[in-house]
Formats: structure tokens, sequence, C-alpha cells
């Protein structure tokens, strides 16, 4: 274990220890830049955990961001599996609808393992997943199950994200004991394999065919052979290109192109998203090979170069661009005016010494400075004056505004600048949708200029005035 994770270790294995001895319910989040060795920490401490009380008094949960944190029910699944308990298939589905008792179902498993004096040790991989807008109910659920007392458990969040906290719903966040476990940056340090494995096997999940058939393709075939000049596969030709296809799949995964490939996508920032969209992107360019070749030979299967081609569009700069390209209008126009306004603020930065002793009229602007000049009113203030300065063209309303930030924010590429103390709403966590958010919360772009600049010149219908409005930065 790397010397910067040792300490880290040393505090988690207090807090467990004293989870699995005393009883005693702890959440914690164990927070430190990609590759600095946080997984290492936390699986040292359970190790020490499991020697010190014994591995018969616990149980060790592992889940992952990337493969359960969609659907609550999912990680239901997956956590009764791991406890070795028998699943209720139909609570669980039950727990993914809206308003599924998802809690019930948690809480039945927490009371067997209690009732079998073992206490219960959930590690979150990539937990800020699991924080992300709509998908808190199992957090909720895991810490509202910490003020039972028929429960024994610890929550232990692993994530880069210092802020994560602040993107958690309120309800939630009253629930969280807010215990931080700081890991220092390593550089010795590699991406950790159990990510790696997750984003193979969410791959693996998306592209791998089934070896049969739907019962139904049979006739749904038979009325579409006229219109078609091929006719439909057999059972057995299906049956042989789908294990020729799943075999490519599981070479093509564990070839090193795809995992340095997978490295670069986890070191700019791997989410559901990227991989779903890496996932359409990989089929897409073996759907272009096939064109390409039009024989009647055999047919195409997955390579590791598909994969990696979709991972690079999905996500990093090339991806970025084409999410710009794909914003509406509105969201262009966020981009370009919040891009203007943490150009102007970087610029100022050399006189704010000399600007720190202005008073009087300059109090006004102080207070939106001391929040951070990037935010949602100067946005829209900013936005106005460009929009006059044109001569009254036709402008967005402030409510049409608020929704492209929302948007932006949820496709990454507009975040919080830094955490806000405010006690204010943030724009972020839904309160935008009724306008009722905090105008103030510092905002940042997410792109560099360049990829702005390409994406707004990929737009098909953006404005001249948006590349000049870019341009004057």
């Amino acid at each position: 274990m790397a010397p910067t994770a040792e300490q880290p270790a040393t505090q988690l294995f207090g807090l467990l220890r004293a989870c699995v001895e005393q009883g005693h319910n702890h959440s914690v989040l164990v927070v430190g830049p990609k590759g600095a060795g946080k997984t290492k920490a936390v699986e040292h401490a359970v190790a020490q955990t499991a020697a010190a009380c014994g591995a018969s008094k616990m149980r060790v949960v592992r889940l992952s961001g990337l493969l359960h944190g969609g659907a609550e029910g999912t990680a239901l699944r997956e956590i009764a599996n791991q406890l070795g308990a028998d699943c209720d298939e139909e609570a669980c589905e039950e727990a993914t609808a809206a308003g599924g008792d998802g809690a019930r179902v948690l809480g039945a498993l927490l009371r067997h393992e209690y009732a079998n004096k073992r206490t219960s040790i959930f590690v979150l991989d990539d937990f800020h997943l699991f924080a992300t807008k709509s998908r808190q109910g199992l957090l909720y659920n895991l810490l509202d199950a910490m003020q039972s007392d028929q429960a024994c458990l610890a929550v232990v969040g692993v994530t880069p994200r210092h802020d994560v906290v602040e993107s958690m719903e309120k309800r939630v966040r009253s629930r969280f004991s807010h215990r931080l476990v700081a890991v220092g940056a390593n550089d010795t340090e590699v991406v950790p394999a159990d990510q790696l494995h997750a984003a193979t096997d969410a791959i693996s999940e998306a592209l791998a065919l089934p070896l049969v058939l739907p019962r139904d393709h049979g006739a749904g075939a038979s009325t579409s052979t006229s219109s078609s000049s091929s006719p439909p596969p057999s059972a057995a030709d299906w049956r042989a290109f789908a294990a020729s296809w799943n075999d490519a799949l599981a070479n093509a995964l564990g070839s090193p192109r795809l995992k340095a490939a997978l490295v670069r996508a986890y070191e700019d920032g791997l989410t559901p998203r990227v991989l779903s969209t890496a996932c359409h992107g990989t089929l897409a360019n073996v759907q272009a090979r096939a064109t390409a070749a039009d024989s009647a030979g055999s047919p195409t299967t997955i390579r590791a170069e598909d994969i990696a081609v979709g991972l690079a569009v999905s996500g990093g700069a090339f991806g970025r661009e084409a999410s710009v390209a794909e914003s509406s209008i509105a969201e262009l126009a966020v981009l370009v005016v919040l891009f203007r306004l943490e150009s102007r603020a970087l610029l100022s930065a050399t006189q704010q010494a000399n600007d720190a002793a202005i008073g009087g009229a300059g109090g006004a602007l102080a207070k939106n400075a001391g929040t951070g000049t990037s935010n949602f009113l100067a946005i829209c203030q900013e936005y106005a004056a460009l929009c006059a300065a044109a001569g009254g063209a036709d402008s967005f309303s402030r409510r049409t505004l608020s929704r492209a930030v929302a948007s932006l924010c949820h496709r990454e590429l507009v975040g919080p600048s830094r955490v806000s103390h405010g006690g204010g709403v943030s724009l972020w966590s839904g309160a935008h949708k009724s306008l009722l958010g905090d105008v103030y919360v510092p905002l940042r772009v997410m792109v560099s200029r360049l990829e702005l600049e390409n994406g707004v010149r990929a737009h098909a219908r953006a404005p001249a005035s948006l590349l000049r409005w870019l341009k004057e930065t």
C-alpha cells in the first residue's frame, strides 16, 4: 500500500472496528484524486477489521456506482446476492419504480444480518454516482437504516469529488455523519483494477448477445421477409453468430489496447452516461465496417478498436465538442456567456489587490464577487447586455436560461466552481425548475475554449453572434 494511504487506512480501521465490536453505526467518505489509493486504503482497513474482530462477525457488500448507481432494484438484488440472502424479485422490481418500497427490502436484509450478530459494511465505489439527482433512494434507505436499533452497519463512500455532499438531497445529507477521510495524491498509483473491472463488466453486459432468439422472432420476421432481400437467420445460425460475437467481445475486452482506452476514459471522467454512449458508438463502428465490407461472407464481429473508438468519442475532448454541438441555442448562449465571465475574472485577477481598497460604489459588485461573479444572476445580466448591444436582438427569458443551466449541469458541461456555504439551494439540486435556486451559486464551464468554439462551429443553427461574443474574450 502506498505511504499516502497508510494513515487513512488506520482512521478507517478505527471506525470499522468500533462498528463491529461496539455496534456503533458509521458513515464516512474517502476522498482523494484518482489514482491516489483510496480503494486500497479501504480494502486494507476492511482486512484489518476482519483480522482483529473475526471475519464471521461482518459481511462486506461492495457496490459500484457504474454498475449499481441507476435503478435501485438492481442494487438491492446485488446486496441480497452478496449477503447470501433470498431476494424478493417482486419487491426489487417495485423498488425500481417511482415510489417503490426499497426501504422494506433493505430493512429485511439488514435485520437478518443483525439477528445473526453480523455487521454489514457497505463499500460504495464512485459514491458520487449514487448521489446524483433522482438516484439517491438507495443512499437514503441505507443512511436511514442506521437510525434503527435492529441494524448494525457502516457505509463507506469512495469518490474523487470533494463536493459530493452538496449534491445530496436534504433528507440524505441530514442523515450523513459528514466524516471525511482524505487520501493524498500519489504518482506511483495506477487506476484501481476494480474500477476497470466494473467498466469492463458494464460494457460486456451491454454488448453481449443472447444465444437464443426471442420467441416472437420467427413470427415478426416472417411478416418482413417480403420487403427484405435476405431471410431472417435460423435459430442455429443465430446461435453460431452470437457465440462468435461473444467470443470476439471477450477477446476485445481483454486486449491491452482496450485497457489503455479505459484508463484514458477513467482519467477523463468515466460515468454511466459515457459508457452508454460508448456502447452505442461501438455498434455504430461495427455497422460501418459491415457496410463497407458489403459481402455475403462471414458476418462482421466486434473488435477492440471498435470499443476504443467508441470510448474516445463518448468522453474526452471530442466527446465534449460533440455534446456542445448537440446543445440548444439557449444552452450555447449560456456556455459562451459563462466563458466570457470566467475570462474577464481571470484577466482582472491581477488587479484584485487594488480593487480591494475600493469602497462605496463598489459595494454592490463586492457581494457578487464574494460568491463568484460567474453565477446565474451574472449570466442573465451579461446576456441581457450583449443582446442590448446587438440592437435588441431576440433574447431568451430567465426561465429558459435557468432550464438551459439545469440541462448543462446534468450533462456535465457546467458545474459548481466551488462549494457554497451560504445555506442557499443550489441550482442543480432541482430548485432551478421553479427559479427558487440561489442565483449567487458560482458556476464554471467544464469545457475548454477550443472545445467550445469547435462545438459552436459544428452546430447547425448557431447564430453568428455567439462566435463573435466568444472571440471578444
